[in-house]
């Protein structure tokens, strides 16, 4: 193993995650027919890089 995450650590990442979800991602500040744009290319963007990314449809 190469690293791992403490507790600490792991509560940060968990702390990060939802306030990243509050303040970012739910009112990203772009309409939704471009959200689903910027998703679809970040999708083949990390597909390109090896990641597996099927990315669930958006709802308006």
């Amino acid at each position: 193993m190469l690293a791992s995450l403490t507790v600490t650590g792991r509560t940060a990442v968990e702390e990060a995650t939802s306030a990243l979800n509050a303040e970012v991602f739910i009112r990203p500040g772009l309409p939704p027919e471009q959200v689903r744009e910027l998703t679809k290319l970040l999708g083949l963007m990390r597909a390109d890089g090896g990641d597996q990314v099927q990315p669930p449809p958006i709802e308006e």
